[in-house]
């Protein structure tokens, strides 16, 4: 059974070291967690867990019996999905970007009235940060005049400043659909010195950003081990000069993710 606290405990939170002891030492009523299928380590009370929102937390519990979640974080929503996988073994998603505090309640031996309490926090990390790197544009007009008309509506509207950043705060991270949202920040340095703050949305490689009343669509490409990200502007110029062909009008942007 899976509850939430009803009010806001312990706002001020002090975040512990994990202590990575040995998994094999531990016998009786041990926690053992991992993100992401990674290696299993022990989780010993208070300890802190550092993840990044969207990850899958699993929680392997040895020995203990009738556990209770017990979830609490910065917000008032329950921003938790718990899906038990039997023989002690739960998958925890976050869909919220938060500070988690997590009590676990449990019985030393089946049927017994005796209780206790286990607490640990888990932390998510919740930003990355685009940096345009270079831009490559393609305009595939056959009316040159058109062509060059197309060419300055690109550069001043919709390509990015080379070495411009756009920072995403996730505020919210669906697992199943791989959706999220959240603020945006877009800055630029040198000349422009821009600062604009604005909202995101994104479904898996597909970025939505609006900021400074600019409404762009990237996907994001990776080509071993660099990433780009691309607006595809060919229906949006069809639109507007439909009686011109026009065959591709794109922007591919190299992007340094942190």
């Amino acid at each position: 059974m899976i509850y939430k606290l009803t009010s806001i405990l312990l706002l001020t939170v002090a975040f512990f070291s994990c202590n990575n002891e040995d998994v094999d030492s531990c016998t009786d009523n041990c926690i053992y967690y991992s993100f992401n299928e990674s290696e299993k380590q022990i989780l010993n009370a208070d300890d802190a867990i550092y993840g990044s929102i969207g990850s899958t937390f699993t929680l392997y519990l040895n020995s203990i019996n009738d556990p209770r979640f017990y979830f609490n974080s910065m917000t008032d929503s329950y921003p938790v999905n718990v899906t038990d996988n039997k023989n002690g073994e739960y998958t925890i998603n976050f869909t919220e970007a938060s500070r988690f505090i997590v009590i676990i309640e449990y019985y030393l031996e089946k049927n017994s009235l005796e209780n206790k309490l286990f607490r640990f926090y888990i932390n998510l990390q919740t930003d990355s940060t685009y940096q345009i790197l270079n831009n490559t544009c393609v305009i595939d007009v056959e009316n040159d005049s058109l062509k060059n008309i197309i060419s300055t509506e690109v550069r001043n509207i919709y390509m990015p400043l080379e070495l411009c950043s756009y920072k995403l705060s996730y505020e919210y991270y669906d697992t199943n659909t791989e959706t999220a949202s959240g603020n945006l920040i877009y800055s630029s340095i040198g000349v422009e010195n821009e600062h604009y703050e604005g909202s995101f949305t994104k479904k898996k490689d597909s970025i939505n950003v609006q900021y400074n009343n600019l409404n762009l669509d990237f996907t994001r490409i990776k080509r071993n081990s660099t990433y780009y990200l691309k607006q595809d502007l060919t229906g949006i110029f069809k639109t507007k000069y439909s009686l011109d062909t026009i065959n591709e009008i794109s922007i591919t942007s190299e992007v340094l993710i942190k």
